[in-house]
């Protein structure tokens, strides 16, 4: 999951220099011209997006080579000033060796008439880490960067077998100096995602290209280079115009099958949605659909956000630590940085005050079992997001003197969550609605309705999410899961003269908060829901007890009456949320029931799903981290963009996929 960064020097002209490539990133001429020439200009953009300008519609651009970021800039500069285009853009861009931020910060300085999307840009960059960075630049720009190797970051993307590349930069190296970026396999990837009549442009018009281009279904042609360039290369995805298909342009369509985890295309409807609870889930959900122009309405049966299972004092946000490399494991990585950076923002707006203070854990908080080594650590996670660190090196970060060795997460820390979800509820987009419990939803025609305790209507349209967490399956569509209702015990303890010096979030077999209203949060015990309430001193009491442990001084914390609180999680059975839409149980059982018989039976055939009908549930412990990405995901799949998850962990969020084992285990009738 580590990738590694660009190694540049600076030439005495000022331009930055791959050591690796041995060659300049950029014109040493004119960039910005060469930029708007080739690709601006090659792709005919400023006409097209006039064209579109009545569509509500998402424009898509793919490039491969991010490189400096110059292009990317380019587009959105010339978009913004363009008066009428499509509803949104969105821009993904592949790099395989991420320029370091302080250098970015140099090279982009060179062009002040982009400074404020640089800082935007630089603001939310982070260097590290491969897989899908999702950058909201602005309210109509997003930017998806996938770092790593090209040909695997364009195989996990996940739009559902639709082609949604509009357009298309090829401005990697040139093909002497970088062969693999240019091969047959990319650009058979860059037709399988490119939408019928998608433009290309690139600055290369070597045969290796043309011919590779035109082998995969673009009709080419060469154009008018850009200062001493005498060419340049523009193309078209037109498939059909071929008299006979090639065995390189039928070999990726015929590999394409359905399959049970893909979800039917979303129907173009009025772009209305209810959100069903006001926890994480619900108002991340609620705020990513708003942020694309959605009306959403918010419905909570409490009397406030995050009352219920997010309703804790303080919450904590930290990366979940896998052993191996897996899409679970890359899945928690881009929550994490994809949460802090939405955090970030929030903060930068004055909207509610994110605490990026770091967070500290102790060796002994780690189940022994999946037990990470300092080792495996440093080779799966950059030093950015997890860094091992002695017990010494850890107290002087915290400001007290800890007992165990543990690992350090710089880019970690805490919120309350009620000023969080009350931050994405003030969205103008969003509309809630307390003290009213839905209790029911029934198919309404080609839509739902939701109905509250009384059974009046509450909501009628197309788009419901369930974010309702352990209370989710007493809706019918989710009776089938099974989730796992676990009651957390937190402890509000008065803060001492010592304590209040802690600078960090201290998380051991409990995790102590720095100091918030001259009180630390102690979270939190894990128990069965149903234990009695006379045992709430005693949790409380374990938990002061297990927080001591965490600190060499054994009266850091004092002898100080505490408060309590105490919030309801819940789990899947696999420990992964459940995010997606909900499946038609019965058609899915006779559709797959030959799994019951032969578990490896294969079979093409899609999913059954409810259109309309989605959930957002089960996050356990980590719902800060992993719930801002699952909305951004939903509202992604929502709005026909492309999805910032990979087919395999979009995969292992389907709430289908119990259903799928339960069947090739032949325990279904």
């Amino acid at each position: 999951m580590k990738v590694s960064r660009a190694n540049i020097r600076w030439l005495d002209s000022g331009l930055p220099y791959s050591n690796k490539f041995d060659d300049i990133y950029h014109s040493e001429d004119d960039a910005l011209g060469e930029s708007l020439h080739v690709f601006i200009n090659g792709n005919n953009l400023i006409n097209r997006w006039q064209e579109q300008k009545n569509e509500c519609s998402v424009f898509t651009i793919a490039e491969i080579g991010f490189g400096t970021g110059l292009n990317f800039l380019q587009t959105c500069h010339q978009w913004q000033l363009t008066s009428q285009h499509p509803r949104s853009l969105h821009y993904l861009a592949f790099e395989k060796y991420p320029i370091s931020k302080p250098d970015l910060q140099k090279i982009l300085a060179v062009w002040p008439q982009f400074e404020t999307l640089s800082e935007g840009l630089l603001t939310s960059y982070d260097d590290h880490s491969s897989g899908c960075h999702r950058i909201i630049l602005t309210g109509d720009i997003i930017l998806d960067l996938y770092f790593g190797d090209a040909k695997e970051q364009l195989s996990k993307l996940n739009n559902y077998h639709r082609s949604v590349v509009d357009c298309w930069y090829l401005d990697g190296f040139s093909p002497q100096l970088n062969e693999d970026l240019w091969s047959d396999s990319i650009f058979q990837k860059i037709a399988k995602n490119s939408a019928h009549g998608a433009s290309l442009a690139t600055y290369s018009v070597a045969a290796k290209v043309r011919n590779g281009l035109t082998e995969v279904g673009f009709l080419t042609e060469k154009k008018n280079g850009f200062a001493r360039k005498r060419h340049m290369l523009c193309a078209s995805y037109l498939p059909k115009i071929k008299k006979k298909q090639t065995h390189k342009q039928s070999s990726d369509r015929e590999a394409i099958v359905p399959q049970w985890h893909e979800y039917p295309l979303p129907k173009a409807v009025t772009r209305t949605a209810l959100v069903i609870g006001a926890g994480l889930a619900g108002c991340c959900t609620a705020y990513s659909l708003a942020l694309r122009g959605w009306e959403v309405t918010v419905v909570e049966k409490g009397s406030k956000p995050a009352s219920c299972a997010s309703g804790i004092a303080q919450l904590s946000l930290r990366c979940r630590l896998f052993k191996t490399q897996s899409a679970i494991s890359e899945f928690y990585l881009q929550c994490f940085i994809y949460a802090r950076r939405q955090f970030g923002y929030l903060s930068q707006q004055g909207k509610f005050a994110w605490q990026e203070c770091g967070v500290i854990q102790l060796n002994g908080a780690m189940n022994k079992s999946h037990s990470v080594t300092p080792e495996l650590l440093c080779s799966l996670y950059d030093e950015a997001v997890a860094k091992p660190m002695s017990s010494d090196a850890l107290g002087a970060i915290a400001n007290a003197t800890l007992r165990d060795d543990g690992v350090f997460f710089p880019g970690g820390g805490w919120v309350d969550p009620h000023s969080l979800c009350e931050a994405y509820l003030e969205h103008p987009n969003i509309h809630h609605v307390f003290n009213t419990e839905i209790t029911k939803i029934e198919s309404a025609g080609e839509g739902w309705s939701a109905l509250n305790s009384v059974g009046s209507r509450e909501f009628n349209g197309n788009n419901v999410i369930i974010c309702t967490a352990a209370s989710a399956n007493q809706f019918d569509c989710l009776s089938q899961i099974n989730l796992e209702p676990i009651r957390g015990h937190s402890t509000l303890l008065s803060a001492t003269d010592v304590s209040n010096n802690l600078a960090t979030v201290v998380s051991g077999t409990r995790s102590i908060f720095p100091s918030y209203n001259n009180e630390h949060c102690i979270s939190a015990s894990y128990e069965n829901l149903y234990t009695e309430n006379s045992q709430f001193h005693e949790f409380s009491n374990s938990n002061i007890a297990f927080a001591q442990e965490l600190f060499a001084d054994e009266n850091y914390l004092g002898d100080i009456a505490a408060t309590e609180q105490v919030a309801v999680r819940c789990h899947s059975a696999d420990r992964v949320p459940i995010v997606g839409l909900i499946p038609d149980w019965s058609q899915m059982r006779i559709d797959f029931s030959e799994l019951s018989r032969n578990a490896k039976a294969i079979i093409n055939k899609a999913g059954a799903y409810y259109p309309g009908l989605f959930v957002n549930v089960a996050h356990g412990s980590n719902g800060l981290t992993s719930c801002p990405l699952s909305g951004e995901f939903l509202a992604s799949l929502m709005s026909k963009e492309n999805s910032p998850l990979s087919s395999a962990q979009a995969q292992s969020l389907n709430p289908a996929r119990f259903l799928m084992r339960e069947l090739k285990k032949q325990r279904m009738d």
